[in-house]
């Protein structure tokens, strides 16, 4: 069969060659013309398509077939007696079966190694083996000396291992000059030579002589035990005619020689006298260093032991001192009252011992049961002591006093009965303690307000205590928290309204139809934005304006129907970075309310509660409908769905409360001295920053026309305006803070 499709590929290849345009038409090849491009880019073409045709373990084409393509027959062959085409996959031209590398374009079928394979899928075009049998990345054909070791490719570190490693034609060429040449390993008796060979791990070289084993080291001048040293460590040994000194010279000893004999061996010591026995004369007889060892006493002296005496010291060297005599013991030296307690010590003559008390001096005879005359007799004497006293405090009472039985003073006279204990210094109901049921001497505080001042408790004219504190002179009151003037009450009377105007606000907002928005801290983009910001919900706050200090409304335009999906609420703030501590107690305490009634169903001007408000901020009563709420004292929003249309005579009503339990009166004066403000234009008047509404604040009161305000007055009640006619629509509000 090979023989058949090589025969056909002469056939087809002459035809090629003589009509080559024609057989490309055939084929189906588009362009019959042979690719062309660098050597480069041919070598490189090739590679890829080899190494395609080797991942698919292609056969190389026949070479019998080659050898004809390279070698035209004579004379043409006619088209019509060739077979027919078999497939061409890779599309270039010549059929698979024919095809030298079928799977890549090779319409010139160039093997200029005529190997069977084409150059353009050969993986070594030039010639060689394509095989990386030691998988080290490097094919024969392209340089790889040894595809057996892995080690050994062109380029490769060179490794002494008798192989050429970088396929160089140099074996170990790196280590040539260490390699063969003499060295010694070991030392002393176990030095052994050899030559320098490959080490183990190819990285370098070795001696390949083992050193000898080491034996006990004996006296012979060699290195037997092999560590560097000749003959150490053998005892008495030495070389044959030397000498040395011997002996000690040491007490009353002295010197000699010594001589090495022919066996190596130290002789006798010549010239030394026998070492005598040590005797007790303050020498070192027999010559060890120590004198009269052996031979002193207890004391370490020559002769008898000394006798023990009482002196502190251990005289007969027992290690115990003083011992036969009563050193230590108790004794007792006078009578009565002077006698003394002491111990015994050594008599100055160190042969016995005395008491080392000495006895106290007499003094007059007192009633107390003792000698204290020192003559052996107890009070005697003592009939009449002179006055005495009987009680404590205030119950002391003065007598004569003798001197009674068992050595105790009897005073003749009676302790007065005990009173009741008051502040005054005196111990009134004779209990030894002095105005103990008074806090004398503890620290106390005088004063109020900024008046408080230290000090202690004292006894005050009544029998009480009083603080002894000495108070400063009090201040007027101002509005910042303290008592100024010290009367207990704090920013009392007018004093913090014009601080409320400039460090708080009152807010008003209104939704059109926007869900519920309990306790926001924003609404919509107020407070980021005070003003009306023209969108679905609006919002305006009180401001206090230094350019223009008179401004006092700040208005809100409705501009659409408020009916009752919308939402009314209120805010009251106030911030004071100087003062925060003020301004915060301030928002603690004090509310804004807000009420609507539907078609004058408000309770009336002057009304303490708005509906079921502010009982429940948020609620409703039936009918007409009346809503209410207020700031709730957080300085967040709080807000109340209307439930109705705003429109015709509907009430609006406003309040302004403070309160405070454990100081009632500051916030009294607080809510006396403010006024919130609530003005309607029915005409969508814009009066931002205005001094005026209207006539307001001239009129603190609905004046009946399109435009109308209110204002609290001080006292928490409510205050309303009539909405009036309307269209329900483009309305404006304004609210303002001030004083009053």
């Amino acid at each position: 069969m090979r023989w058949a499709l090589a025969l056909w590929a002469l056939i087809g290849l002459a035809s090629c060659l003589t009509e080559f345009p024609k057989v490309a038409q055939d084929v189906g090849v588009e362009d019959a013309t042979p690719p062309t491009g660098d050597a480069t880019a041919t070598t490189d073409a090739r590679a890829s398509d080899a190494a395609g045709r080797l991942d698919a373990r292609e056969p190389a084409v026949d070479v019998a077939f080659m050898d004809a393509r390279v070698r035209p027959t004579d004379g043409a062959v006619q088209p019509d007696a060739a077979p027919p085409p078999g497939p061409d996959g890779d599309g270039d031209g010549v059929p698979d079966a024919v095809d030298n590398c079928p799977r890549v374009a090779n319409p010139d079928q160039t093997d200029l190694d005529f190997d069977g394979e084409g150059d353009t899928c050969d993986l070594c075009p030039n010639g060689g083996v394509a095989l990386d049998a030691d998988g080290d990345g490097v094919r024969g054909c392209n340089g790889d000396c040894n595809d057996a070791q892995a080690s050994v490719f062109p380029d490769a570190a060179e490794y002494c291992d008798g192989l050429d490693n970088d396929c160089d034609n140099d074996t170990d060429e790196d280590f040539a000059t260490e390699l063969g040449q003499p060295c010694t390993v070991g030392q002393g008796e176990c030095v052994a030579h050899g030559h320098r060979v490959c080490a183990p791990d190819g990285r370098g070289t070795i001696c390949d002589a083992s050193p000898g084993a080491p034996t006990d080291e004996l006296c012979n001048l060699l290195d037997d035990n092999c560590d560097g040293a000749v003959d150490e460590g053998v005892p008495d040994c030495c070389q044959p005619g030397d000498t040395r000194p011997c002996g000690q010279d040491v007490g009353i000893c002295t010197t000699g020689t010594q001589g090495c004999d022919a066996g190596g061996t130290w002789s006798a010591c010549d010239g030394v006298p026998p070492v005598p026995e040590e005797s007790c004369d303050g020498l070192d007889n027999n010559c060890d260093g120590a004198v009269d060892e052996g031979v002193l006493n207890a004391c370490l002296q020559c002769g008898p032991v000394p006798e023990e005496i009482c002196d502190g010291l251990d005289n007969n060297c027992d290690l115990h001192t003083d011992e036969g005599f009563d050193v230590g013991a108790l004794c007792i030296t006078g009578v009565g009252s002077c006698a003394r307690d002491g111990v015994k010590i050594c008599h100055p003559n160190g042969h016995g011992t005395i008491c080392d008390a000495q006895p106290g001096d007499p003094s007059d005879e007192l009633c107390n049961g003792f000698d204290d005359n020192c003559d052996g007799r107890v009070d005697e004497g003592l009939d009449d002591l002179g006055t005495c006293s009987a009680g404590i405090g205030a119950c002391a009472n003065e007598g004569r006093a003798a001197c009674g039985a068992d050595g105790l003073v009897v005073c003749g006279a009676l302790p007065r009965d005990p009173g009741v204990e008051i502040c005054n210094g005196i111990d009134d109901d004779c209990d030894g303690e002095t105005d103990e049921d008074f806090t004398v001497g503890a620290p106390c505080i005088g004063g109020l307000g900024i008046c408080q001042t230290e000090g202690v408790q004292v006894c005050d004219v009544l029998g009480g205590v009083t603080c002894d504190a000495v108070l400063p002179s009090p201040g007027d009151e101002t509005c910042n928290g303290l008592d100024d003037n010290c009367d207990g009450v704090i920013d009392e009377g007018a004093t913090c309204g014009p601080y409320v105007a400039q460090t708080c606000h009152v807010w008003l907002v209104w939704a059109d139809g926007q869900p519920a928005q309990p306790a926001a801290d924003t609404w919509d983009q107020c407070p980021a934005a005070a003003d009306d910001d023209m969108g679905a919900a609006r919002c305006t706050s009180s401001r206090y304006d230094t350019a223009h200090p008179n401004a006092l409304f700040w208005d809100m335009h409705v501009q659409g129907d408020m009916n009752g999906g919308d939402q009314l609420g209120v805010g009251f703030t106030c911030a004071d970075a100087r003062n925060p501590d003020l301004a915060s107690w301030i928002q603690s305490h004090c509310a804004l309310y807000l009420g609507w009634a539907d078609t004058n169903g408000g309770p009336g001007d002057g009304a303490a509660a708005w509906g079921p408000c502010p009982a429940e901020p948020a609620g409703e009563s039936g009918v007409p409908i009346q809503r209410c709420t207020s700031s709730g004292l957080d300085g967040r929003f709080h807000a109340f769905f209307l439930g109705g249309t705003v429109g015709d005579d509907d009430d609006l009503g406003v309040a302004f409360r403070c309160g405070d339990a454990a100081d009632p009166g500051r916030a009294a004066g607080l809510q006396s001295s403010v006024r919130a403000w609530l003005a309607y234009d029915q005409d969508s008047a814009d009066v931002n920053g205005g001094a005026t509404w209207g006539d307001c604040p001239g009129s603190e009161r609905d004046n009946t026309t399109k435009v109308r305000c209110v204002s609290t007055h001080g006292d928490g009640l409510f205050h309303a305006i009539d909405v009036g006619a309307g269209n329900n629509t483009n309305y404006t509000f304004g609210m303002g803070l001030s004083s009053r």
